[in-house]
């Protein structure tokens, strides 16, 4: 007696699709986690002192570019614009701390003219920020 046997299927699986799907959702990833979020977008140099000091108190975040241009959450502003920003922040956090970060190639005026638009809005605590440095020479020494 004969018997017909059909021919096994081949089950081997297919992972090319797979491989490809996972290659793009890591492209894709490596992508979007590049993206910073925050005022720290626009590139600028800091300029370099020792006597830095972290501060952990709820912050406001100016950003000046090498420009003279100001920033706010990424978006460019006036100093009209900064002081209204700056007066909702203030209203929302009364014991807000401003911190402007300034290109160490900007003018002397843009700096004074961001730190007049947040004192005309009510701010009493604000800062300068700096990259410390890690020399141990201590300043003015030769």
């Amino acid at each position: 007696m004969y018997f017909h046997r059909r021919p096994r299927r081949n089950s081997d699986v297919n992972i090319v699709p797979l491989i490809d799907i996972f290659t793009q959702l890591l492209f894709f990833f490596m992508i979007v986690t590049t993206f910073k979020t925050g005022s720290s977008q626009i590139p600028i140099n800091l300029p370099k002192a020792q006597q830095a000091a972290a501060q952990t108190r709820a912050q406001f975040v100016v950003t000046i570019d090498d420009q003279g241009f100001m920033y706010v959450d990424g978006s460019r502003v006036d100093a009209e614009q900064l002081r209204l920003a700056t007066a909702a922040a203030l209203e929302a956090q009364p014991s807000l701390f401003v911190v402007i970060r300034a290109d160490k190639g900007v003018k002397y005026e843009a700096v004074i003219g961001a730190i007049d638009a947040v004192r005309s809005a009510g701010v009493s605590s604000l800062g300068l920020a700096v990259e410390r440095t890690s020399s141990t020479t201590p300043p003015g020494s030769v």
